[in-house]
């Protein structure tokens, strides 16, 4: 499905901070175009489900939080095979095109 952006010219445009403001308060993305010619996306920082810009919560690292994480190490060993598991990877990873003869 082909995305059709709401296009501004900015051809007579002097105040980029208004279009901005215009964008971030609509929440909707606008295509800048000079002349008919597309030139840069102006995009707000969040876009429905899309995260436009890294959103990352701070974490508090806790003498017990560290002690947890250094328990987990090493839990799934016996439970899985490694090479069995590279091999599933591997497989699942792998090209679905023609082989190329030269």
């Amino acid at each position: 499905m082909v995305q059709m952006w709401e296009t501004i010219d900015i051809a007579d445009v002097d105040n980029l901070r208004d279009l901005a403001e215009e964008v971030r308060a609509s929440g909707r993305p606008r295509l800048l175009v000079v002349n008919g010619e597309e030139v840069a996306m102006l995009v707000p920082p969040r876009v429905g489900n899309l995260v436009v810009r890294d959103e990352l919560p701070e974490v508090e690292l806790t003498p017990e939080k560290l002690s947890a994480f250094r328990a987990a190490f090493g839990s799934w060993k016996g439970h899985l095979d490694p090479e069995e598991f590279k091999a599933q990877i591997k497989a699942a990873r792998g090209s679905r095109r023609p082989p190329v003869e030269l």
